[in-house]
């Protein structure tokens, strides 16, 4: 029982070839269920690991990567199939290959047996508005969506330019006026 959380997890990760092959044949409908199924499954897992005492040293690291799976997956599938531009996909899942790179350096620094994965309210902030945009994008409201939540898609590539200290305001301007170009021509 106390594995419950991370059998959870695992049937997670088997949702992804399912929300891919339906996102393929043009089901975005039900690849919208499966995702949302998916992230019920996400919340159920934490809250009994919480709530129950069900915590594991593999949930801890096996929930973020079910996650980033997901995520990875689905914002370069959107973006093969042309629904979303490939600089999205690209900005996002860069974002997370600098993160991963970045801890795999750190483990060398950090005792692996004591230290816990904690996740920080801007990885959750980006976490939020990566499905809002999955889920702005599946539920067929493309060129009808709220400017905001467009702007998730650019947030990768500004956290990467705060976080390495990368001068280029211009590149930003310039970044953000495609977005808001990219948006009315969905319109």
């Amino acid at each position: 029982m106390k594995h419950l959380p991370n059998l959870i997890t695992v049937l997670r990760i088997l949702l992804i070839p399912v929300f891919v092959s339906l996102l393929i044949r043009g089901n975005d409908t039900y690849a919208l269920g499966v995702l949302v199924a998916a992230g019920l499954s996400d919340a159920l897992d934490g809250f009994i690991a919480r709530t129950w005492g069900f915590k594991t040293r593999l949930g801890e690291y096996l929930d973020p990567i079910a996650d980033k799976l997901l995520f990875t997956t689905s914002f370069v599938t959107l973006a093969v199939l042309n629904m979303i531009p490939a600089w999205v996909a690209i900005a996002i899942v860069g974002r997370d290959v600098l993160i991963g790179i970045t801890a795999l350096a750190l483990m060398g620094f950090i005792n692996i047996r004591t230290y816990h994965l904690r996740p920080s309210v801007l990885g959750k902030t980006a976490t939020v508005l990566q499905v809002l945009t999955i889920l702005t994008v599946l539920s067929g409201l493309k060129g009808k969506r709220p400017l905001c939540l467009f702007w998730s898609d650019c947030c990768s590539d500004r956290y990467i330019r705060v976080a390495l200290h990368i001068p280029g305001d211009k590149d930003i301007i310039s970044l953000d006026n495609e977005i808001l170009s990219y948006n009315y021509k969905m319109i």
